[in-house]
């Protein structure tokens, strides 16, 4: 009879948790989950890479890079014996940046607009005119053909997305203006009164992600910032297969911050067009992704 009545009421309990479980699932992931989403998805073993960058705080040995191309407001560099693109953009000099986002809908649940999911090819197909240079944007939700992104963004002085699932990350506000570049503390105040032109919601450099993992990675970060954190000159790192700590010390050695530099979305969402290639990032099986993303960033030079 006891045995009855136990089975009864762990049967009653779960028929009662049913409605619950149905409401976790209609939560939006958490950007913690999105990342391994985007980043695994399948457990794999993960090779291992013998390649380093050295490490140093002085740019003594910074002849291990070459130039690459340079135009009127930005210069892009290669390091010799790894595949590490970086930019360097003189934001006083007239460039201009696009950011990329195609509606789709708009979530039935959160409200959030859903925005269509592109190949790097398709995107340049789709532009009017040649830019510089192209970049992934910020994370996403890889399980929908049309989704959220995980970060707000703000265009020419709209708010294209407020979302922001990553409760449990620090993250800050890149603010592009037409001459200065400038990252505040995130909080939905910044992005709603951030100054127009654009407004990017990112990942700090607060809390490491696959650390010890060589996979593809793209950062935005000041240049020698002031003490409001603003810089007039740009650095975006991209690279396809690299460890976070390797590119942090770079990011340093270029001079940026921790407190001036950003996460962009990372592994096989890494992506860099420039006019002699398209360059992908590894994920975790160390191979080249050539999926589609929602969002890209078009560099482009001076007009002038």
């Amino acid at each position: 009879m006891w045995k009855f009545i136990l089975i009864s009421i762990l049967l009653i309990a779960f028929v009662c948790s049913l409605p619950s479980l149905y409401a976790i699932e209609l939560v939006p992931p958490k950007l913690t989950e999105v990342m391994k989403s985007n980043e695994r998805r399948q457990k794999i073993i993960l090779r291992k890479s013998n390649v380093t960058l050295p490490i140093t705080s002085s740019r003594e040995d910074i002849w291990s890079y070459h130039t690459l191309q340079t135009s009127k407001s930005i210069t892009i560099s290669r390091y010799d014996s790894i595949e590490l693109w970086v930019q360097e953009v003189d934001l006083t000099k007239g460039w201009y940046i696009k950011s990329i986002l195609t509606l789709g809908w708009y979530d039935e649940i959160s409200g959030e607009p859903l925005f269509a999911r592109k190949k790097l090819s398709e995107v340049k197909s789709g532009l009017d005119d040649s830019p510089f240079s192209i970049i992934n944007g910020q994370f996403f939700d890889p399980k929908r053909s049309i989704t959220p992104l995980s970060f707000g963004v703000k265009v020419d002085g709209v708010v294209r997305t407020a979302w922001a699932d990553n409760r449990d990350e620090s993250k800050n506000i890149l603010i592009l203006e037409k001459n200065i570049a400038r990252i505040v503390p995130y909080s939905w105040v910044n992005l709603r009164d951030a100054p127009w032109y654009l407004a990017l919601v990112n990942l700090t450099l607060g809390k490491s992600h696959y650390p010890n993992e060589p996979i593809g990675r793209t950062y935005i970060c000041l240049k020698d910032p002031d003490s409001k954190n603003q810089s007039s000159r740009l650095m975006i790192f991209t690279a396809t297969s690299i460890t976070e700590a390797t590119i942090e010390s770079e990011l340093i050695r270029w001079g940026c911050t921790k407190s001036s530099s950003s996460k962009l979305d990372s592994s096989w969402s890494t992506r860099l067009w420039v006019w002699w290639e398209y360059i992908f990032g590894k994920s975790h099986k160390w191979d080249p992704d050539y999926r589609s993303i929602p969002h890209s960033i078009a560099l482009y030079d001076s007009q002038l």
